[in-house]
């Protein structure tokens, strides 16, 4: 492509794409004769300096991160607009975050909020505790779950270890998901990245379709593992010469 149709393409002004051409931070264009040419190498590059740019990135902080970028393989520019292209629409959903007190959370479970618990609490990431004392929930949703448990007794040292490997767990689920989104944004060995038009309904679906699969599986798995925990526990018995208790 021309430079003019490479602007007409992306929907960039040339003096912006000349502008990333003379800062060093597009790959070097092919001339025929005085004429440049661009091609599908400059259109990835430019979908990731504009996603950077979108993100706040300024010019010389992206070119750094270009600069560090040309040492990976081939066809990495592809890589990189897919996956700023995933990070924006993701970064559409929806997420209120609640600031309460701590004298809030601790009316919630009854208890005192000890630094210990607090620091627990923090190491998930889904809680943010501010020098005011305030503390950040990221999922608000999550106070009501934590006030049921309160009633049966659970401890708020125990919530806070629920609350962490529920979310380690869920951290695997969604890495898992996004590396596929990646698989599905990249075709052709890395060579183009190819966005097909329903992906991003794909992406912003994403929390819905893991809480589907989710509400699928955990009826399956909740008595699998009390299955499993029943018959431990008779044999434990059996081996101490006890008898079983029937379920």
């Amino acid at each position: 492509m021309t430079i003019e149709e490479l602007a007409d393409y992306i929907g960039m002004s040339v003096r912006n794409i000349r502008a990333y051409n003379s800062a060093g931070m597009l790959p070097p264009i092919t001339l025929r004769g005085r004429l440049g040419l661009y091609g599908t190498e400059h259109t990835a590059r430019l979908e990731v300096i504009r996603s950077l740019r979108e993100q706040g990135f300024g010019l010389e902080r992206i070119k750094q991160i270009l600069q560090n970028e040309s040492r990976m393989p081939a066809h990495a520019d592809a890589w990189m607009a897919a996956q700023s292209h995933i990070l924006n629409v993701i970064g559409q959903s929806n997420s209120n975050s609640e600031t309460v007190q701590t004298e809030v959370i601790e009316q919630d479970w009854d208890q005192q909020l000890t630094p210990e618990v607090a620091q627990k609490l923090q190491q998930s990431g889904i809680l943010r505790i501010h020098e005011d004392g305030s503390m950040e929930h990221l999922a608000p949703g999550l106070r009501p779950l934590g006030n049921r448990l309160a009633s049966m007794g659970v401890t708020i040292d125990q919530g806070a270890t629920i609350q962490n490997e529920l979310v380690q767990d869920l951290r695997r689920l969604v890495r898992t998901y996004l590396r596929l989104a990646m698989q599905l944004t990249t075709q052709n060995h890395g060579e183009h990245a190819v966005l097909p038009g329903h992906l991003d309904d794909w992406l912003r679906d994403t929390p819905e379709l893991l809480l589907e699969a989710i509400r699928a599986l955990l009826p399956i798995l909740l008595r699998q593992e009390a299955d499993s925990m029943a018959s431990m526990m008779q044999r434990g018995l059996e081996s101490q010469g006890k008898p079983a208790t029937s379920r």
